[in-house]
């Protein structure tokens, strides 16, 4: 995936059709997954970074069992709704809530320089991973040739301090875990 312009927040993507009159298939990365609908401005971006950005503004939806369907303004065929398969759904940063004092949102964390408690650069924030007990940072770094990918449990005894100013996430992890 992409990387958005700067100012926007990947939300989910147009994955397929669904009908003949213009509605499509979301793929929401929200928690739960119509929480995505609770956003009023859209930016529609390809995937690759190519084509430019698109406003999109959403006129009706359904969840289903299968997800979320979505019919956005001025797609009315399934011919014109042909071009937004693919693309990723993004929302201005500044439209997120403001989270209470040690809350984050992933995407805050993502690109955040990790270190340990003896100040060991452990690499940076590549991902998150929902596991169901709790989240895990995927930390990735380079040396040299050889690239190394350490998974580290987003809880309160490992994870000691965020400064999301600094661009650094500090926690108690063992440099050879």
């Amino acid at each position: 995936m992409a990387v958005p312009e700067p100012g926007l927040t990947l939300m989910g993507e147009i994955t397929a059709h669904y009908g003949v009159r213009g509605w499509v298939r979301l793929r929401s990365y929200t928690r739960p997954p119509e929480e995505i609908l609770e956003f009023p401005r859209w930016t529609l971006v390809h995937r690759d970074g190519t084509g430019g950005c698109r406003p999109g503004l959403v006129v009706d939806h359904r969840l289903q069992k299968r997800g979320l369907v979505v019919k956005l303004q001025g797609f009315e065929s399934r011919d014109e709704a042909e071009p937004l398969i693919g693309l990723q759904v993004c929302v201005p940063t500044e439209d997120f809530p403001v989270l209470p004092q040690g809350e984050y949102y992933w995407s805050q964390l993502v690109g955040l320089r990790v270190v340990n408690l003896a100040g060991e650069f452990l690499g940076t924030v590549d991902h998150l991973l929902e596991t169901g007990a709790n989240d895990v940072l995927v930390v990735k770094s380079r040396d040299g040739d050889a690239a190394t990918e350490r998974l580290i449990p987003w809880i309160p005894r490992v994870v000691r301090d965020v400064d999301t100013e600094a661009g650094r996430l500090q926690v108690d992890w063992d440099p050879d875990f």
